[in-house]
């Protein structure tokens, strides 16, 4: 696995990068925004450990720069405890939140799960025709009447999964643990989500809704 670290505490860098490599990871620091930036650009990430604050400017505006081409799993590593930040990040561009101080074992956990779930949606085919509307999975682009559709990476991660098993029930519960990592979380978020992916496919794309079962793509 390779593995990004956008940290600037040599002590965090220091333990961070011996424990992962000891799992047989690849591991490459960035100690501010600009290195992280240009290293995304040169390399093929798995996953970013990213910490909210830099020397040149907060973490967080580096993964909502990711978040606008890529849908690579982040984990944000931070002091900062307040659920109101927790929840900033959440919805900015983490997939997880760890607080520090925190433990490795736990985050080397974590880093498993966000890998593993993600690598559940394996296509044999990287592009899909619907009616009008283009799914480019290898380069994670959707087109509708030839024009790039803006996707948050929820609702993208939503299509996918709809993709992936298109003409089949998938139940909220399931499209509640994929994609939002927490079955307890609200289901009307989801809801949410696929009422913006029908109005931004102008309905191009028939996602059924089945009443307390859940939602059925049709093709």
């Amino acid at each position: 696995m390779k593995i990004l670290i956008v940290e600037d505490d040599p002590k965090t860098i220091k333990s961070l990068s011996k424990t992962l490599s000891n799992c047989d990871n690849t591991v490459q620091i960035a100690d501010n925004n600009q290195t992280a930036l240009f290293k995304m650009k040169e390399n093929k990430f798995d996953i970013i450990l990213l910490d909210w604050m830099l020397k040149d400017g907060d973490g967080l505006h580096f993964g909502q720069l990711v978040r606008e081409y890529s849908d690579i799993p982040i984990i944000m590593l931070s002091a900062k405890s307040d659920i109101k930040d927790i929840v900033t990040a959440l919805n900015s561009c983490a997939d997880d939140y760890m607080t520090k101080p925190f433990h490795e074992e736990e985050l080397i956990t974590r880093i498993e799960k966000l890998i593993s779930r993600d690598s559940k949606l394996i296509f044999r085919n990287t592009e899909f025709e619907i009616k009008k509307t283009n799914i480019d999975i290898k380069n994670h682009v959707v087109r509708h009447l030839g024009q790039i559709v803006s996707l948050t990476k929820t609702e993208y991660k939503i299509l996918t999964t709809l993709l992936l098993k298109q003409n089949t029930l998938i139940s909220k519960e399931e499209l509640k643990e994929r994609i939002l990592n927490n079955k307890n979380q609200a289901g009307h978020l989801i809801n949410m989500h696929i009422m913006n992916l029908r109005k931004k496919l102008q309905k191009d794309l028939e996602i059924v809704t089945i009443p307390n079962r859940g939602f059925i793509l049709k093709t």
